[in-house]
């Protein structure tokens, strides 16, 4: 007579993607600090020789849809990652399966509800909506 056994997710994609976009976070991480803060093709400079990080520079370069990809990919990778890793330390924590249940549901939605707003952010930078209906670019 064949045993049923109850199966029970492993949690291998969680524990290898967390690896992966922690990796990918470093890349693109490293990369957005090189672009905002080292590349002289995307700083201004005042009268005394300092670096500035403008307004117009940023909403130019965010005209670009290869840098708004960018920025979407930090934001859902920072997101998945950040979030992942709560899950991961309150169910080290929290013993109640219900009690486990309502973390993690309450993470998802607030992460959710941090992306969505991201995403709206990102897209819409740079474009302004005149009273009369015109739209126009912030550069």
């Amino acid at each position: 007579m064949a045993t049923s056994y109850k199966t029970r997710k492993s949690g291998a994609f969680s524990w290898y993607f967390q690896r992966i976009s922690g990796t990918l976070l470093l890349l693109l991480l490293f990369t957005h600090f090189w672009v905002e803060h080292f590349s002289p093709h995307t700083l201004s400079t005042d009268a005394g020789g300092f670096h500035l990080i403008t307004y117009a520079k940023v909403m130019e370069r965010l005209q670009n849809p290869l840098w708004k990809v960018f920025n979407l990919s930090f934001l859902y990778l920072g997101t998945y990652h950040g979030l992942q890793g709560l899950i991961n330390i309150g169910s080290d924590y929290i013993k109640k399966p219900q009690l486990r249940s309502l973390m993690v549901v309450g993470l998802v939605l607030a992460g959710s509800a941090l992306a969505i707003w991201g995403t709206y952010v990102m897209v819409t930078a740079g474009i302004i909506v005149e009273p009369n209906g015109a739209i126009k670019t912030a550069t």
